[in-house]
């Protein structure tokens, strides 16, 4: 995800790969970890929180009807244009 965003944005959004680790990665994951006190629990959590917040205006979620959809619009507009238009295609064909 990081490197994404790092390409999306230049740099911008989520800082350095280094520093995403630090101030995000590592304490999300620890806090998913069997062993973590409740604290950490609830500062991973508050943190992906947080990321979800910066991230969510560039992160777009679609269901696979969507995407369906969505291309099908596509390649019938495609098709409605492909080569009809052009004389030479029908004199040919």
């Amino acid at each position: 995800m990081w490197a994404l965003f790092d390409w999306t944005h230049q740099g911008t959004l989520l800082g350095t790969a280094r520093t995403f680790s630090m101030q995000y990665e590592q304490p999300i994951v620890r806090s998913r970890q069997k062993d973590a006190t409740s604290g950490e629990q609830h500062l991973g959590e508050e943190i992906a929180n947080s990321l979800k917040k910066i991230i969510t205006p560039f992160f777009m979620r679609r269901t696979k009807a969507e995407v369906s959809k969505s291309q099908k619009n596509k390649q019938d507009n495609h098709n409605d244009n492909q080569m009809e238009d052009c004389p030479e295609y029908v004199l040919k064909y």
